[in-house]
């Protein structure tokens, strides 16, 4: 239990003095930071805490240790990426991107653990990672769903907004199927900007299994201004009997 606070109180020593008294300059960016990783690792010291430590000092520097950190020691992605996130939150974009063109693990991957890291910044990650990985959306945003509904949908229509995203009936079916508790909330966020395509209204009504979400559907869709034939053919014939949705089709 000594040996390891000595070391781990080594470790802090180090970092504060390399921060204090090592220069940084485009030359040793990554000596600078490779002798401090490396001790840390000698010492059985979380390798986060230099990240931290480094990155809290020199902000500027963020793209090269975060480059040369993930190169060096791609086993410990995860807690680059957590170190680098809760240090500097407002570079996030900077982080993400650095981190997936490492490559160093799937984008997905490095996703999950940015949004676990910060998931107030689950739109911009989400963002940064659409335009370096556009074929990888629908994992993607369904990562950032799973870890934070609210955030998970802000990210989906900011990336519809920004059109990293476009969204295709079929594709878009295929994600409400594998999240259907989804359904909902989307079309009351994304349907006013669909109101005119009949196509994707009804992927939205066909996923959706409850009489009483399908009746809140219908009640959304009057406020908005679809027209009432679109939403008709959308419902699924099974439901268009049932009390609640009819009576709400009477008021439309």
């Amino acid at each position: 239990m000594r040996r390891s606070y000595i070391c781990v109180t080594k470790t802090i020593v180090l970092a504060f003095l390399l921060c204090y008294f090592i220069p940084v300059s485009a030359n040793n960016d990554q000596n600078f930071l490779k002798r401090l990783v490396d001790k840390q690792l000698k010492t059985g010291s979380n390798i986060g805490n230099g990240i931290s430590s480094l990155l809290n000092h020199y902000p500027d520097q963020t793209e090269a240790v975060i480059h040369h950190a993930l190169n060096e020691y791609p086993q410990h992605y995860k807690e680059i990426i957590h170190s680098a996130m809760t240090s500097q939150p407002p570079l996030s974009e900077l982080i993400v991107e650095s981190a997936i063109l490492s490559n160093v693990a799937s984008p997905e991957d490095i996703v999950a653990a940015a949004i676990e890291s910060e998931p107030a910044y689950t739109d911009l990650i989400v963002q940064t990672a659409l335009a370096l990985k556009p074929t990888k959306k629908d994992t993607i945003l369904a990562i950032a769903v799973d870890f934070d509904r609210a955030c998970g949908i802000d990210a989906i229509e900011t990336s519809i907004r920004s059109g990293h995203t476009e969204i295709h009936s079929i594709e878009f079916g295929l994600f409400l199927k594998k999240n259907p508790d989804y359904s909902m909330d989307l079309f009351q966020r994304l349907g006013w900007l669909y109101r005119n395509n009949s196509e994707l209204l009804s992927v939205f009504l066909k996923h959706m299994h409850s009489e009483e979400e399908v009746a809140l559907a219908i009640q959304h869709a009057r406020k908005i201004g679809i027209e009432k034939e679109r939403i008709l053919n959308g419902i699924p014939k099974e439901m268009r009997l049932l009390a609640g949705i009819q009576k709400e089709i009477e008021q439309y």
